[in-house]
């Protein structure tokens, strides 16, 4: 008897991660409610952001994942957004060399709830500005 042919195991569609706050999202993380950026260069280089809501929070999770960022964040003139959640630097040199500008949120001014630098040197070379 001849040996049956054995059927080649079929490969299973692998579900995708969907853009949101806690899943790597790619260049460009960063989104009007927030982001979170958990690989090095993912949240890097020139971003304007319109805030949409108070609950905006960024986090930079790896070493080097925010590294070079230069974030805007708008706030419209309304007055309806006064507080940002917060900024969270989780890793040494997590946003080296980056800076946050707020732009706007004259009417009520603009809280920020916690900047926090989780280890040493996960603050080096961050700037936080509101002209």
């Amino acid at each position: 008897p001849q040996p049956q042919p054995q059927p080649q195991p079929q490969p299973q569609p692998q579900p995708q991660p969907q853009p949101g706050f806690g899943m790597p999202m790619g260049f460009g993380a960063i989104t009007a409610f927030g982001g979170q950026c958990e690989f090095a260069g993912q949240c890097r280089g020139l971003q304007t952001v319109n805030i949409q809501s108070n609950m905006f929070e960024l986090g930079c999770a790896e070493m080097g994942s925010c590294s070079g960022l230069q974030l805007t964040l708008n706030i419209p003139p309304s007055g309806a957004i006064d507080y940002i959640e917060g900024f969270r630097f989780e890793a040494p040199f997590a946003a080296q060399g980056s800076t946050i500008t707020i732009n706007g949120g004259f009417l009520n001014g603009i809280e920020i709830g916690a900047i926090t630098c989780e280890v040493m040197q996960s603050c080096a070379g961050v700037s936080i500005n509101a002209p």
